[in-house]
């Protein structure tokens, strides 16, 4: 059997953890996604399961707003996998939050219909983070990281 260098031997060791490690944490968080989101019910403490939710871009020309994708908010309240880092430009974009639904599947009545958050991308390689903090009669959200 050959000998490998110390040297050889450590730095192969190196890379196939940071290898396994950067595949766990994509597969740990669902998606690379630039962006990301959650939906916590603070009248309950917990996080907001089952909201239906949708991003869109605004086109800068004409002010419309096209829709990107669609998605439910998973049972930790979270939506992985909302934009690939190719799809992520500078611009404004919008979440559409289903809060109307999501407190009715509780038999519950909500003040706010639904719930749109929009928001201003100036710079596509960062990370952007747009949680929703949730009671039937109030919401609020904050940039993340």
């Amino acid at each position: 059997m050959p000998v490998v260098p110390r040297h050889t031997t450590c730095l192969l060791f190196m890379l196939h953890v940071l290898f396994y490690s950067s595949r766990a944490i994509t597969i740990m968080s669902g998606s690379p996604s630039p962006l990301t989101t959650h939906v916590l019910n603070t009248a309950l403490g917990v996080p907001g399961s089952n909201v239906n939710l949708k991003l869109f871009q605004q086109d800068p020309s004409t002010s419309a707003w096209h829709l990107i994708t669609t998605g439910t908010t998973n049972k930790d309240g979270r939506c992985p996998g909302l934009i690939t880092q190719q799809q992520f430009k500078s611009g404004v974009y919008k979440l559409h939050f289903e809060t109307s639904q999501y407190w009715a599947s509780m038999g519950q009545a909500s003040f706010y219909p639904y719930v749109e958050i929009v928001f201003t991308v100036t710079d596509p390689d960062q990370m952007y983070h747009v949680p929703l903090l949730l009671s039937r009669f109030s919401y609020s959200t904050y940039r993340g990281s």
